[in-house]
């Protein structure tokens, strides 16, 4: 995946602004090749990963405000494993 695909992509859909919703189409049109189902939480943490790593960021605060996005998102995926876990408890 390059800065060209994506470019690629987003003149082909001008809806496409951000960078999670082009990532999220891009892989859908890769599902046939074996790409499997698109993880925003795994996507987005790749991409702090890579942003941290920059020594080109734009700023710590930019860092912060995404590392909370992260932490947002987390919150968000665990909540349906907590709740399938007290429900598998709750039959036993």
């Amino acid at each position: 995946m390059t800065d060209a695909d994506l470019d690629s992509l987003r003149q082909t859909d001008k809806s496409l602004k951000r960078l999670v919703p082009t990532l999220e189409k891009l892989w859908e049109s890769h599902k046939a090749d074996g790409w499997g189902a698109f993880d925003k939480t795994k996507v987005c943490a790749k991409v702090f990963e890579i942003a941290k790593a920059d020594d080109k960021y734009p700023s710590e605060k930019s860092l912060a405000r995404f590392e909370k996005l992260l932490e947002a998102l987390y919150a968000e995926t665990e909540k349906p494993a907590q709740k399938q876990a007290e429900a598998a408890a709750l039959q036993d």
